[in-house]
């Protein structure tokens, strides 16, 4: 994040108009406040289901 204002002229234009953003290891807090302003808060449910079989064929 703070190599490209460096890179680009128009580095807020570039961050705004960007489809996806992919945050590792956010250690400076320029871009921790924009990391934390981009997702906001929300509270989401989620289910999940899976099943499982064992295959007692492989133990003998």
């Amino acid at each position: 994040m703070s190599q490209l204002p460096e890179l680009y002229r128009r580095s807020g234009a570039f961050r705004a108009n960007t489809t996806c953003k992919v945050c590792f290891n956010v250690a400076d807090l320029k871009a921790v406040r924009f990391v934390s302003e981009i997702i906001g808060q929300a509270t989401s449910l989620a289910t999940n289901q899976g099943t499982s079989r064992s295959n007692m064929n492989m133990m003998r």
